[in-house]
């Protein structure tokens, strides 16, 4: 320690910890100096010790606005801190309007607003914050519930209501948010999007509420919209009639095609999924006329084919000829499948047997049984006994053997298919292979004999009727899971019916759809009218909720077209960021881009991807050079660091040289240049900054501390020399008097302390050794051996003070 600071005062001691330790035992009295200790100190740690003992804002303000360093940043906190405390503390409103106009700062008056129990400091500070930025932190954090609503309700911003009514916490505020959104479109994307539940029902109702504000005749057009569908409906059902049941060979049935056409025609149907149904219906109706036609003209061959076996047979004489079969025996001799199956029903958009009346799909046994009963008309077995005739009286003519073995080969070969169907049986498969083998044995051609074409008939015979007999049990058995499936169908338009009143709180609405509809395919359809009146139920009720699917797929393509639009802006921004140089403010950028990247969501993936590559490219170039600008800092600081250390190292190399007055002031003037390189020089490396200013000031400290050792040993050999002079006189006295006289004790202690007044003034540098020579001038002497004595404890003294 310097020997001047015993005689300083504590607070101006030459070591920062001691002056800190001084402001903080000042008392409230002392408020000045401690002001000045704040302005002037030159240790930045006592300086903020000062400010943190001042509570005057006033002055804290004004130390903040002239000190840049982070004293002022601490003042200006300190200030803040108690004009917040001053305004929460306020009784009325006047006082704390009047506290918090001194506080500009809108991060302060946020704080406060979010903190404060008095709803009249909260008010002021609301009166006080306009930013959007700052309401949505009011809005967002707080600790009463109304007065985050009071600042909502100063939010115009569509955008931001309508991201508060998504995120739906609290409840409260979501709702709020919600009702403050006037655009239909943004309503519809809370309704799409929001995680409560009731939120999305209220934004769907909202937004109906507008939308009929915006139409007056919606309810008008709603009807006629059910009714149009209603009418589409029943024409299309009429013609899918036609085109399963019939009748296909009447003129009566052209004139029903065209009626039906006519009525569609119209309606000016512009729903494409029925137009292509009625569509489907029409080309059925015209392939059913055109199979029952052929299927006419089949019996009709096979009865001629019948008639010229009967006419080749031998023929008992006692027997009487048989009549050759007609066309209708023909068309009735093979098993009927009997009752036909009512029309079953397509899906709701794709057509499946199972759901509903297609036409593609149609029981192909029920068209085959239908068509076959109506297949032989009387006029059909008088010209087949016509043919007959005609035949019979023809010649066989020579065929080739070859042709022959073939037309053998195909028989047996749509034998061998038809024995192939076995139980459980597939109605489709089955019946078309009944009908190629039918068309094979209506045109069999030359044979090798009458004998094979009368075993391979009766053969064809008994698998058609094993056949029919698996299409028959069949048949029972789907009419008994018809009559059963009833309930399930009622459940099912229960079901969809209530899914059209409840369809604005189906999250998955689409899928909830579409598992009616997969339900609706597992079960066998019912018979008869009622079965058509349940399916037409179901349909419309799915056609409803299917309507509102494709409102809210509208809803969610535009919100994927705004999100695209977003994330191309963000890619432009993170584009222009690329180049910047501001570190610091350029980074926070990219890190709030991509926190918005985030909340946006996924877009259609190609597109999403493209738009991720280029932001993501943006911030790679960005990123990279920040990398190679941090590493060139780097490099820069260990530069500095290694200059560092050298200037440490040669002042840790003068502490040798340091032995007396003349090299410390030598070793004091180096010190200075080797300090303002030190000051001259940039930053080293964070982690090593308090390391190398610990080393730099343990060096310094070092170098003056070698100064006080100096002190400290000059000190020691003044009070070695004065304990040397004081022993030199006091024997130089005891030799002059002989010894102690007895008779003269005052007279002795008089001239000691005499001798010794020298001595002890050697400490006063400037006079020590005028005031040695005075007092050994008053000293007596007796006689001249004692004065030579005396002279020689005054020239010891002498030489002692000027040591």
């Amino acid at each position: 320690m310097p020997i001047a600071d015993w005689f300083r005062p504590k607070w101006k001691h030459s070591s920062p910890a001691r002056r800190a330790e001084a402001v903080r035992e000042m008392s409230a009295e002392q408020r000045d100096l401690i002001v000045e200790l704040a302005r002037g100190d030159s240790d930045l740690g006592v300086r903020q010790v000062a400010v943190e003992r001042i509570e005057d804002p006033e002055v804290l303000r004004s130390l903040a606005s002239t000190d840049t360093s982070k004293v002022g940043e601490l003042a200006a906190r300190r200030a803040r801190e108690i004009w917040a405390a001053r305004a929460a503390a306020a009784d009325t409103e006047g006082s704390a309007r009047a506290v918090l106009s001194r506080l500009e700062d809108a991060e302060w008056l946020i704080e406060i607003g979010q903190r404060s129990q008095s709803a009249v400091l909260r008010e002021a500070v609301l009166a006080r914050l306009t930013e959007l930025g700052e309401l949505l932190r009011l809005v967002r954090g707080g600790v009463d519930l109304g007065f985050r609503l009071d600042a909502l309700a100063r939010v115009r911003d569509q955008a931001t209501l309508r991201g508060l009514a998504i995120a739906g916490e609290p409840n409260e505020l979501a709702i709020a948010a919600m009702e403050s959104l006037s655009n239909i479109e943004d309503l519809e994307q809370v309704a799409a999007k929001a995680r409560n539940r009731q939120l999305r029902s209220r934004a769907r109702k909202r937004a109906a509420s507008l939308r009929a504000e915006l139409r007056p005749d919606a309810a008008q057009l709603q009807a006629q919209q059910q009714e149009q569908r209603a009418a589409r409906q029943r024409v299309l059902a009429k013609m899918e009639r036609l085109a399963l049941a019939g009748p296909w060979i009447d003129d009566s049935a052209l004139e029903q095609e065209a009626a039906c056409k006519g009525e569609w025609t119209a309606l000016e149907v512009d729903d494409e999924l029925l137009s292509s149904r009625f569509g489907r219906a029409v080309d059925e109706f015209r392939r059913a006329r055109a199979d029952a036609l052929a299927q006419i003209e089949s019996a009709k061959r096979r009865a001629v084919i019948e008639a010229s076996e009967a006419e080749a047979l031998p023929r008992p004489k006692a027997s009487r000829p048989s009549a050759p079969k007609t066309a209708e025996a023909a068309a009735t001799e093979r098993p009927s499948s009997g009752r036909a199956e009512p029309p079953s029903m397509p899906s709701e958009r794709g057509g499946s047997p199972a759901s509903g009346p297609a036409v593609t799909n149609a029981p192909a046994d029920s068209i085959a049984s239908r068509r076959s009963d109506s297949a032989s008309p009387p006029d059909a077995n008088r010209e087949a006994d016509d043919s007959h005739q005609s035949v019979a009286r023809q010649a066989p003519e020579e065929v080739d053997a070859a042709e022959r073995s073939a037309n053998t080969e195909r028989l047996r070969g749509a034998l061998r298919d038809l024995q192939a169907v076995v139980a459980p049986i597939n109605r489709g498969q089955a019946i078309a292979l009944m009908r190629r083998a039918t068309d094979s044995f209506a045109k069999p051609g030359p044979l090798e004999s009458a004998a094979v074409l009368r075993e391979l008939t009766a053969q064809h015979r008994s698998e058609q009727q094993r056949v029919q007999a698996l299409l028959s049990e069949d048949a029972r058995e789907r009419e008994w899971q018809q009559w059963s499936c009833v309930a399930k169908q009622n459940a099912l338009v229960s079901r969809a019916q209530q899914l059209v009143t409840t369809a604005d709180e189906v999250d998955d609405l689409a899928g909830a759809l579409r598992q009616l509809q997969s339900e609706w395919k597992s079960v066998r359809t019912a018979r008869g009218d009622e079965g058509d009146e349940r399916w037409q139920q179901f349909r419309q009720a799915c056609d409803e909720v299917y309507d509102k699917v494709k409102a809210r797929r509208e809803a969610e393509r535009a919100q994927i077209t705004e999100q695209l639009a977003r994330k191309a802006t963000l890619c432009e921004q993170a584009e222009t960021l690329s180049a910047s140089t501001e570190w610091p403010e350029a980074t926070a950028q990219f890190k709030t881009l991509q926190a918005e990247w985030k909340q946006l969501g996924p877009a259609p993936r190609g597109e999403d991807r493209k738009l991720w590559r280029r932001f993501r490219s943006a911030a790679d170039a960005f990123f990279e050079r920040k990398r190679s600008h941090r590493q060139a800092l780097d490099d820069e600081q260990a530069a500095n660091l290694a200059r560092k250390d050298a200037i440490i190292e040669q002042i840790e190399a003068m502490l040798p040289g340091i032995t007396d007055d003349e090299s410390w002031t030598r070793a004091k003037r180096e010190l200075e240049p080797l300090h303002r390189q030190w000051r001259a020089i940039g930053h080293v490396p964070r982690r090593l900054i308090a390391s190398t200013r610990d080393r730099y000031k343990a060096a310094r400290d070092a170098v003056f501390g070698r100064r006080d050792a100096l002190a400290r040993a000059e000190q020691d050999a003044h009070r070695d020399a004065r304990r040397r002079a004081i022993a030199r006189i006091e024997s130089l006295l005891t030799d002059a008097t002989g010894g102690p006289p007895r008779e003269r004790p005052s007279q002795r202690e008089t001239k000691l302390d005499h001798a010794k007044q020298p001595v002890e003034q050697a400490n006063d540098a400037s006079g020590g050794e005028a005031a040695g020579r005075e007092a050994a001038r008053s000293e007596p002497t007796p006689s001249a051996a004692p004065c030579d004595e005396a002279a020689a404890g005054e020239a010891a003294a002498g030489e002692a003070a000027a040591g």
